[in-house]
């Protein structure tokens, strides 16, 4: 799969056979380091739904920014809910 946002989602297993989402980022974007990012998905999630869930994200994820630039910018101080 291609994918143009330089980033890419993996599964992998923690020891003990617990699955989780890594994200991998490619030389595009500078200042990432070489080992991935790792995910901790909810205690129980099984390796099929942890599967969907990396699908879904390298099907929808448009764009990765280190740092976002734009009205707004700089570094977000709080945990904002959606909901």
């Amino acid at each position: 799969m291609i994918n143009s946002t330089g980033v890419t989602f993996t599964v992998g297993e923690q020891e003990g056979g617990t699955p989780n989402i890594q994200m991998w980022v490619d030389a595009l974007i500078e200042g990432m380091p070489n080992h991935p990012a790792v995910f901790e998905v909810t205690p129980g999630s099984s390796m099929e739904e942890v599967e969907a869930i990396k699908d879904f994200l390298n099907a929808n994820i448009a764009s990765f920014s280190l740092y976002p630039s734009g009205p707004g910018g700089g570094f977000q101080r709080e945990v904002k809910r959606g909901y």
